[in-house]
């Protein structure tokens, strides 16, 4: 079976994006010895890597000629709704497991939910 193209830029993507927010993550918490504003600028991090490759690679075909504005907008919303469902995911999570546990945990999550939101919301064809 072959993974559709546009599949494995956004998992690619989302390697890098993931590795920028995972890194910066824990440089901060050892920086900082905060968990929650560690994850909502280490996911900020993150998302802007994601938002530059995702629209001009992974959905660059049906992103279109829409304007920057429009789809950054969509693309803040989106996150927003991500950056909490991961940010209650690391919280909860923390309790009960080893924090890189909750960490990667929430990631798999949001990853779902965010490809879900660019493919259909952010990105969508007119």
């Amino acid at each position: 079976m072959q993974i559709p193209s546009r599949i494995f830029r956004f998992a690619t993507v989302g390697v890098i994006n993931t590795l920028t927010d995972i890194g910066v993550f824990f440089a901060l918490v050892a920086l900082t010895g905060q968990v929650i504003p560690s994850n909502i600028l280490a996911y900020g991090c993150g998302a802007a890597v994601s938002f530059i490759l995702n629209r001009g690679w992974t959905f660059a075909d049906i992103a279109g000629d829409r304007s920057i504005k429009n789809l950054a907008l969509r693309f803040g919303a989106l996150n927003l709704a991500a950056l909490t469902l991961s940010t209650v995911l690391v919280a909860g999570l923390d309790v009960a497991l080893p924090l890189a546990v909750a960490k990667l945990s929430s990631v798999v999550v949001t990853a779902v939910f965010s490809y879900a939101g660019m493919r259909y919301f952010v990105f969508a064809s007119k």
